[in-house]
């Protein structure tokens, strides 16, 4: 990864993001779209019904997946143009968490979106669900990406690792960002397949570092660091850098 700057490739039309709020079980607050624009909830009666008794989740992109259980219907939804949705097979698990990870391989186009991909990663198991826009029904898939010892624990005890921080950039994901290694999901063939980019030249690991994301910003990944010294809750610098694939 470096900071350098280079020519960034031509931008689909990106739309600004919006963030689905679903309300707490037991409450008497209604769904609200956030826009990240204008930097405030936008309370709409139609909206509210959008989201209201069933799963949302929102997407990098600017989409929102919806899946309704009572018409028994799984769509993807433009927050600007609520007349505006793609179509996609229906997922046929109840209860799934509100917390899944959501993420699009492309920014879909509503006239021809085949080439467009839909991933939900569960939070605490490994455990993902896909489909591409016109299939016929979603996959889901155990994966394996090793396992973290945990000696304090007990001994021989150690919990499955799980997808994290995940971005999608030029069709594929990558997770689990760090100063030396990335991990990469492709999804282009019959099943997963699971690999890693070691970084040349790794970056020193920069004291206080509380947390990584990966971003993708204008078809390019950025791995952005959160760092704090003594108090966890002030953070003192955010430090970004760039993938650099051509190195």
């Amino acid at each position: 990864m470096d900071t350098n700057t280079t020519s960034t490739p031509p931008r689909r039309d990106v739309r600004v993001p919006y963030l689905a709020l679903k309300h707490a079980t037991g409450s008497d607050d209604q769904p609200v779209f956030y826009t990240v624009s204008d930097k405030k909830a936008t309370i709409d009666v139609d909206a509210a019904g959008e989201l209201e008794n069933g799963n949302c989740w929102a997407t990098p992109q600017g989409w929102v997946l919806v899946r309704k259980a009572a018409s028994s219907s799984t769509y993807l939804l433009d927050p600007h143009d609520r007349s505006t949705r793609i179509q996609l097979p229906h997922l046929p698990e109840d209860g799934l968490s509100s917390f899944f990870s959501c993420l699009l391989s492309d920014y879909p186009d509503p006239v021809a979106s085949e080439r467009c991909l839909v991933l939900l990663i569960e939070p605490d198991d490994p455990v993902i669900w896909y489909c591409h826009v016109g299939d016929d029904a979603w996959v889901r898939y155990e994966y394996d990406i090793g396992a973290l010892e945990l000696p304090d624990e007990s001994e021989g005890y150690s919990e499955k690792l799980v997808m994290c921080s995940v971005a999608s950039c030029d069709g594929k994901f990558y997770f689990n960002g760090g100063f030396d290694e990335l991990s990469v999901l492709e999804l282009d063939g019959p099943a997963p397949v699971f690999s890693s980019i070691a970084i040349r030249n790794a970056i020193e690991e920069p004291f206080g570092c509380q947390k990584e994301f990966l971003v993708e910003s204008g078809q390019e990944l950025f791995m952005v660091s959160l760092l704090a010294a003594t108090d966890l809750n002030a953070l003192y610098r955010v430090q970004v850098h760039r993938m650099d694939f051509s190195a």
